[in-house]
Order: C-alpha cells, then structure tokens, then sequence
C-alpha cells in the first residue's frame, strides 16, 4: 500500500449517510433475479456524493454500494465518538467533584448559621433577664422613694 492516509471526520461523514429500507423493482428488471423481499441499504447516488470511494458504477451504467468498505469507516468513526465520549465522561466527573465540593461547603456554612442563630438565641435570652431584672430593680427603686 501507498499513499495512506486516515479517514478524516469519518462521524460527520458518517451522520451524513442515510440508510434507507426499499424494494428492488423486480419487474422493471426481471433478468436481475432481484429479492422481492424488503431490502436494507443505501442509495448509491446519495452516498457517493459523501464517500466516493463505496460507489461502483458498471459498464451498464448502473450504479451499487461495495459495503464491505463501509467497516473502516465505522472503525473510524466509532474512535471519533469514543474520544468525544471520553471528553464529555471528563467533565462530567471533574463537575461532580466541584459539585460535591460545594456541597462540603454549603454544610459547612449551614452549621455555622446554626451556631450563630443559637448565639443569636442566648443573646436574646440573656438581653431579656437584663431587661427584666432592670424592670425590677426600676420597681424596687420607687418602692423604697
């Protein structure tokens, strides 16, 4: 081999292909001996404007789809889609992380709210002995004038 070269952006290419279900027009072309059951494909004008390279074209004119060369593009393209996988798993976790980092913090202010509304809770008991006992100490004071 010569030349070789990688499939470049084999999933955009391969996301541009259309795989189709239809039915051989048997009578059209009755010394074809074509299936008259349900076929599944690709229609070679629309692929060959994406892959060239799958698309015979015979002397007749005729064009058909060389599947087995499809393999190497699905081989690609599934690589292509694991490194997007793998970059978006990235992510995903290193959020997790900062998630469950915000949330040791969120906790950690949550107590410390709680302990300062239970200061703010003896504060306000404390402030109303003194006021009362004021208010008695005022009483005591009038009572003795």
């Amino acid at each position: 081999k010569k030349d070789v070269s990688t499939i470049g952006k084999a999933l955009s290419k391969l996301m541009d292909m259309e795989g189709v279900y239809y039915y051989w027009k048997t009578k059209e072309f009755p010394d074809q001996a074509f299936s008259s059951s349900k076929q599944l494909g690709f229609i070679a004008q629309e692929l060959e404007k994406i892959f060239p390279e799958l698309v015979n074209t015979g002397s007749d004119g005729y064009k058909s789809v060389d599947y087995v060369k499809i393999a190497p593009i699905l081989v690609e393209a599934i690589k292509e889609q694991q490194g997007l996988i793998n970059q978006l798993t990235y992510k995903v976790n290193a959020q997790q992380t900062e998630n469950d980092q915000y949330k040791k913090l969120l906790e950690a202010l949550t107590q410390k709210d709680t302990v300062r509304e239970n200061e703010i809770g003896q504060l306000k008991a404390l402030l109303e002995t003194i006021i009362q006992a004021n208010e008695l100490d005022r009483g005591t004071d009038k009572a003795e004038k």
